[in-house]
């Protein structure tokens, strides 16, 4: 997807934004009986995100976008009391201390592929 904000803290930052934007859909998505799997789906997305910034491995990357997942569900059925930048800079900080020295800039171009692990068998 061409254009998209790339790194941890502007595509966790664009994320926030689109829960915000349809709160009331998402809070019925992830509260309601797809929770699981919209969950799950939003764990394997941000996995998929953190392969370009942090070098670690598949398990450590979907452990990290479990929790910042667990951490933004929790932002949106509160109806975003904290600003959203704040939550953001959390994980981000939650995130490099799992990475420590991983961290990185984005090093994927905007159209490549999922890494293997990460495709559907």
């Amino acid at each position: 997807m061409s254009g998209r904000p790339r790194g941890l803290r502007p595509g966790m930052s664009s994320l926030l934004d689109e829960l915000a934007t349809n709160a009331t859909f998402h809070e019925r998505l992830f509260g309601g009986p797809t929770g699981v799997a919209a969950t799950m789906s939003l764990v394997d997305l941000l996995a998929y995100e953190f392969a370009w910034v942090v070098d670690a491995a598949p398990t450590t990357l979907r452990f990290a976008a479990g929790g910042a997942v667990s951490v933004f569900v929790q932002w949106l059925m509160d109806r975003g009391r904290q600003p959203a930048a704040d939550v953001v800079a959390e994980v981000v900080e939650a995130i490099s201390a799992v990475a420590g020295p991983g961290l990185h800039e984005p090093t994927a171009p905007d159209n490549a592929s999922p890494p293997a692990w990460l495709r559907p068998s």
